[in-house]
């Protein structure tokens, strides 16, 4: 949820209109804003914790049995973890309908 300060701070008069995403715990605020003299609908979010995972390959996994400066060159996979799937997807869409 998003800390009541920003709300406060970022809604004009705290008039935002209250959208669901795709994460139960995670709302969309949409108000009208001013951006670089412009007119624009401003629709803001939050995420719980890290959206992406940097993890080594498996070859990495037992740090033990490796020189651990190796760790420095090895490759690594990024992913966004199943909890996580709701806030990517509500990103996703929202990026879609959204003009820069």
């Amino acid at each position: 949820m998003m800390q009541p300060s920003t709300y406060h701070t970022s809604c004009p008069e705290n008039h935002c209109a209250l959208r669901e995403g795709r994460s139960k715990f995670n709302k969309l605020y949409c108000f009208e804003g001013d951006v670089l003299g412009a007119k624009s609908n401003i629709v803001f979010t939050s995420v719980s914790g890290h959206l992406t995972a940097l993890e080594f390959d498996k070859a990495y996994k037992n740090w033990d049995q490796r020189n651990i400066s190796a760790l420095f060159s090895a490759p690594v996979i990024r992913s966004i973890p199943d909890n996580m799937s709701g806030i990517e997807l509500t990103l996703r869409a929202e990026s879609k309908v959204q003009q820069y």
